[in-house]
């Protein structure tokens, strides 16, 4: 039998209130190519399918250059406009709106996560790695989402390396323990990190209702991953658009 193709978009049911509220969530894979401009690949090929991402989506999307941060960019205020410079997205780890707007944060093996407060139709979208993850980067996205009246927020973490995967030093494991983060054990016995397992701990603590899909990017043939031997050198997007106001 011959085997249907991945498709390039993986849309997220978020619930009733998300989609009376115009609000359409997903994550890309491999079948959508790479989105990122700071990988080597050919720009005007990286923007082409960025606008294939914006029609499944149901509106533009913006991305961003991510740098391991806990920067929140709005795409409706001026610092988030393009830079003058090879990579034109704006430097930034996560995005938050509550009008109209389409978001995008990239990643291979970090943690993509989406945001929504149905009632206010505010969204929002972070790029968490380990670093950004344990500097606060969803606290940001949170607290940002909170300025703009939103309560009753959902988030969903996307596709990511899982924490049998996450290898790391014995020395990484020792400082990230001070922080009070527990390191476990990997598929080879080594020091691991579980880091959709700490996203999710981080969000119970803000009073936000997330879940993790349970993807893991070097497991999952669907994905990129940095760790993989085949499928390094790109990345997939985590989208939220609301696309009505």
């Amino acid at each position: 039998m011959k085997r249907s193709p991945a498709p390039a978009f993986l849309e997220v049911d978020l619930g009733a209130a998300c989609r009376e509220a115009g609000i359409v969530a997903g994550f890309t894979t491999r079948a959508a190519g790479n989105l990122a401009l700071d990988v080597g690949d050919d720009p005007a090929r990286v923007l082409a399918r960025r606008e294939v991402v914006a029609a499944l989506a149901g509106r533009g999307v913006e991305f961003a250059h991510h740098v391991h941060g806990t920067r929140v960019l709005d795409p409706h205020r001026p610092e988030a406009s393009a830079r003058e410079d090879p990579i034109p997205d704006p430097c930034g780890d996560a995005w938050c709106a509550e009008a109209p707007a389409g978001l995008g944060v990239l990643a291979a093996d970090c943690l993509p996560v989406l945001f929504a407060d149905p009632t206010t139709g505010t969204i929002g979208a972070a790029h968490a790695g380990r670093v950004g993850l344990l500097a606060g980067v969803l606290a940001a996205t949170v607290a940002q989402m909170r300025r703009r009246g939103a309560r009753e927020i959902l988030a969903v973490i996307g596709p990511a390396i899982c924490g049998r995967c996450y290898e790391v030093s014995p020395e990484l494991a020792r400082d990230v323990s001070a922080l009070g983060v527990r390191a476990g054990r990997s598929h080879w016995g080594t020091p691991a990190l579980d880091l959709p397992e700490i996203a999710e701990r981080q969000l119970r603590g803000l009073g936000v209702d997330g879940r993790t899909l349970g993807w893991c990017t070097r497991e999952d043939p669907r994905f990129f991953s940095h760790r993989s031997a085949t499928r390094s050198g790109g990345r997939q997007a985590g989208v939220i658009a609301r696309v009505v106001g």
